[in-house]
């Protein structure tokens, strides 16, 4: 067993070896598919080298350009994995999974797979069963709840406009989630749910909006996340939530919601701190940002390779991946809010306008 997995690290150290090359990997997967899809096959029987066979996956579906077709048997069996006997293995399965979702987006929206009772299922509907488990599993710890909560950040960054009839579940399990960390003294989770948010309403601000009103949560959510947004101290929730907010401040003043309507300046307060944030930090490091990004990206192929699930958690929040989580440039992100800066103010004041309408007829 230990000579099997040594051999199957060697496999990773070589294709880490030739990631610059991607090119390489396509003559190599004739032998390396059949390997992985007989260690993720359905008994569970190869368990022992369950991770380093999603290391490998994780090779052949992050650097090459498209993702082969004969790859993707493999998003079902880490389905079936996950549901019947490697439940807590979940923090290996993500990088794979989202990088399926990431680079082909329009056959994971299209395609489906087979379960473990023979019926077809779809690897959308895959996803967010597997996401609706953990979070309702109590064996999950909050670290698994949020690592299965970054699928939905990564379905509504990657699927713009495509997924409509998920986002009611989507919203039911994050806003669900929230409820249960409201009184936790650590905001970690309460900022992966704002994460799911921010995408949302990145990906329709007007729909989302339409969410939280029919379940009558819209301003505790937005005052629970001006409230937690102090405590962000990672790019990807700053960022998601700059950009979930100014969606919002782009719709016409008749599209949102009277519930918050009046804390308008708040939101806007709130965006443009954490924008000054970001960029304060981006500045502190403009002088290392190229030696910090290699850094990372060696230190991320060699944590995945040594040390198999321990670290893949870490990578979840801070590598590089197809599914909207490559750092946003300092200056661009800080673009975008000035840029949108005149339609705020302008939105703003025909707000006041409204209102003031509303109150004289009254």
């Amino acid at each position: 067993a230990m000579a099997a997995g040594q051999c199957l690290e060697c496999i990773s150290t070589v294709l880490k070896g030739v990631s610059e090359r991607p090119q390489i990997y396509q003559s190599m997967e004739s032998h390396l598919v059949p390997l992985i899809m007989t260690i993720l096959g359905p008994e569970g029987e190869y368990l022992e080298y369950l991770e380093y066979a999603l290391d490998i996956l994780t090779f052949l579906t992050y650097f090459p350009v498209e993702i082969s077709p004969d790859l993707w048997p493999a998003f079902s069996l880490i389905y079936i994995a996950h549901d019947q006997y490697a439940f807590d293995y979940l923090n290996v399965m993500v990088q794979p999974m989202q990088n399926f979702i990431g680079k082909a987006p329009q056959i994971f929206l299209t395609g489906s797979g087979t379960t473990m009772d023979g019926t077809s299922m779809k690897y959308t509907d895959m996803a967010i069963a597997i996401v609706v488990k953990t979070l309702q599993n109590d064996r999950s710890n909050n670290s698994e709840c949020r690592i299965a909560l970054s699928f939905f950040m990564c379905m509504l960054l990657n699927c713009i406009g495509q997924i409509d009839s998920y986002l009611a579940i989507i919203n039911d399990i994050s806003l669900s989630k929230l409820g249960q960390q409201l009184t936790a003294e650590l905001p970690s989770t309460r900022i992966a749910v704002f994460e799911v948010l921010g995408a949302a309403l990145y990906y329709n601000p007007e729909m989302q909006l339409q969410e939280l009103e029919k379940r009558g949560v819209t301003q505790q959510v937005f005052t629970q996340w001006i409230l937690d947004a102090v405590h962000m101290e990672r790019w990807l929730p700053r960022k998601l939530s700059v950009l979930g907010l100014a969606s919002i401040f782009r719709l016409p003043t008749s599209s949102v919601p009277p519930s918050i309507s009046n804390s308008i300046p708040q939101l806007i307060s709130a965006a443009v701190k954490i924008t000054e944030l970001m960029k304060e930090d981006a500045e502190k490091g403009e002088d290392d940002e190229d030696d910090d990004d290699q850094d990372n990206t060696n230190n991320n192929a060699n944590n995945n390779n040594n040390n198999g699930s321990t670290n893949n958690n870490n990578n979840n929040n801070n590598s590089s991946t197809p599914c909207g989580r490559k750092q946003m440039p300092s200056f661009s992100l800080f673009l975008y809010i000035k840029v949108i800066q005149t339609q705020l103010e302008e939105f703003y004041r025909k707000l006041k306008t409204q209102l003031l309408q509303i109150d004289e007829s009254k």
